[in-house]
């Protein structure tokens, strides 16, 4: 079975699923609704690209009833080399790493190598942008 061949029995899982043609698929991901007419024709390929947005799409839970990802898409996926995308972090989880760099940088400062003399070239301190010299 060729990529492509894969490609059209995930596109025809989501089309059944969805209750949406293959054209609405191929409308939504590539902005081309003939794609998969072209893709019928003998000898018709397509790139590595387009396979993985189409992959990208369709590992996606929210692009399917009740979020629920058949077996035979995650397949499809795993050998175009795409996996679904990683959960956002909570915001909790990104004030506690904020809050450990701000943490660091205090460090610095305590100890006085994080003081702007130490951390800032003469130019900076300064006040102007390039080498000392004051823009007009």
């Amino acid at each position: 079975m060729t990529l492509e061949d894969r490609l059209v029995a995930a596109a025809e899982l989501w089309a059944e699923a969805r209750d949406r043609s293959l054209a609405r698929l191929s409308t939504m991901v590539v902005n081309d609704g003939n794609f998969f007419v072209r893709l019928a024709r003998p000898s018709a390929t397509t790139t590595t690209a387009t396979l993985e947005k189409f992959a990208r799409f369709l590992i996606e839970p929210e692009n399917w009833p009740d979020a629920g990802v058949p077996q035979e898409i995650t397949d499809f996926a795993h050998i175009i080399g795409v996996r679904r995308r990683e959960a956002e972090p909570s915001p909790d989880r990104e004030a506690d790493a904020i809050g450990s760099d701000l943490s660091s940088t205090a460090a610095l400062v305590e100890d006085g190598a994080g003081s702007p003399s130490a951390a800032c070239p003469p130019a900076a301190r300064e006040g102007s942008p390039i080498g000392g010299e004051a823009a007009e």
